[in-house]
């Protein structure tokens, strides 16, 4: 009987031991700014959607009132309000501070989040037209946060794209600053075929204007003389008509 009684109370020690209190016991005096920096990185990181490999970081972290005056015993904190969760960019907490159970007063916590992450950016000088390689292209760790939700971070999303405006050295690459390669440039002899439910017709004809695969392109029916617009299929090949 008395050694069941006995682990009976070691189980209990050991499952009040794993669970902890909430932010720990402490002497009267002021909260180290450190135990309420951690508090409001646990709150306001959970639930963010991370990129992979994505990292959060908190700058300015500032607290008022500072320094926090508590009387001792077992410290709890709770959150009173907040600003909107789940976004980066500077986020407050208005947090309840408890000792033994009994509020003592409340102090706000405040700090930017800041998303880190592997951006692309340019390695060398490139012009407008240039069609990416491999080696135009590399990964950096950047402040996404401040680049905007454009920004590439995958090379497989870049390299063969053709660049819509010339870049520096280091410059972040962007989505919008991406095309398709042109497949017909102004010049180029093609075949326009026209297709309906019954007929299918090609006749030669010469691009007027430039573009990739899937866009549209001005050409010239070089046996009607007339201008229709078509869409890119191949280096050699437009439709029209669908």
């Amino acid at each position: 009987m008395i050694r069941r009684v006995i682990l009976i109370l070691l189980a209990l020690w050991v499952v009040l031991a794993a669970a902890g209190p909430a932010c720990g016991s402490g002497e009267a005096g002021p909260v180290a700014r450190a135990e309420l920096k951690q508090f409001f990185s646990e709150r306001v990181k959970s639930g963010l959607s991370l990129p992979p490999g994505g990292e959060v970081e908190i700058v300015n972290f500032a607290t008022f009132p500072e320094p926090l005056v508590l009387p001792g015993g077992e410290r709890t904190f709770k959150v009173v309000s907040r600003s909107q969760a789940g976004q980066f960019g500077r986020q407050t907490l208005v947090v309840m501070a408890l000792v033994n159970g009994e509020e003592q007063g409340q102090v706000r916590l405040s700090g930017d989040l800041v998303l880190y992450g592997q951006a692309l950016a340019a390695t060398r000088p490139l012009e407008r037209n240039t069609v990416l390689t491999a080696g135009d292209v590399s990964k950096a760790r950047r402040n996404l946060s401040a680049l905007g939700p454009d920004v590439v971070t995958d090379p497989a999303l870049a390299v063969g794209k053709e660049l819509t405006t010339s870049l520096q050295p280091g410059a972040a690459i962007y989505g919008r600053f991406l095309k398709e390669p042109a497949l017909v440039k102004r010049g180029d002899i093609v075949t326009i075929l026209a297709l309906t439910d019954s007929l299918r017709v090609s006749v030669p004809g010469r691009a007027l204007d430039q573009a990739g695969k899937g866009e549209q392109v001005r050409v010239k029916n070089l046996m009607s003389r007339r201008e229709v617009y078509a869409k890119v299929l191949a280096p050699d090949l437009v439709l029209v008509g669908r």
